[in-house]
């Protein structure tokens, strides 16, 4: 362990390392009486060119607003895409790899890897929906794996299927399903 004082506050320190502060806030104080202050002059916005004064918290500020905030910040942007296209090329690559399919049958099928990839009335295997059973209806927005239990609480249905028995409200047994 390391002795050393605070340069802030001149309070004794013992760590491993040799810290400059006793705590966050004395260095932030000991930083900020070395920071030039001049929130009591006139500043001039670096996007819009517009007159402001800064608040005394507000030393680093340069721009008068968020809107000249947000303005300069897409300039700046577009700027540094129009210089390195190749840059913003492998950047978007990179995303498209990072992301996989998150639509509610995905997702529900990561859930429940065993459950049927065909309607479970008609058969139908192109495009498939989750239809809760009576008694389980979902609240909200449905997206709890507790909600999404295969074959307890859900069906999986095809769209057709699905309308037929949330909208037009045939019974389960009209369908074939078992509750």
């Amino acid at each position: 362990m390391k002795t050393t004082t605070c340069i802030n506050c001149g309070q004794e320190i013992s760590s491993p390392r040799g810290r400059m502060y006793c705590d966050n806030q004395c260095g932030a104080a000991y930083r900020w009486k070395l920071s030039e202050k001049d929130t009591d002059k006139p500043r001039e916005c670096l996007e819009c060119g517009k007159i402001f004064y800064a608040k005394p918290w507000q030393n680093q500020k340069r721009l008068c607003s968020n809107d000249c905030r947000r303005s300069r910040n897409s300039r700046k942007v577009k700027e540094w895409q129009k210089k390195n296209p190749e840059e913003i090329e492998k950047y978007r690559e990179t995303q498209r790899a990072k992301k996989r399919k998150d639509s509610s049958i995905e997702r529900f099928y990561r859930w429940n890897p065993d459950a049927p990839r065909a309607c479970e009335a008609c058969g139908e295997t192109r495009v498939l929906d989750s239809a809760h059973k009576p008694g389980h209806e979902r609240v909200g927005r449905g997206r709890c794996k507790s909600r999404n239990k295969w074959p307890e609480k859900v069906w999986v249905l095809c769209p057709t299927c699905h309308a037929l028995l949330d909208r037009l409200h045939y019974s389960p047994e009209d369908l074939g399903l078992t509750v």
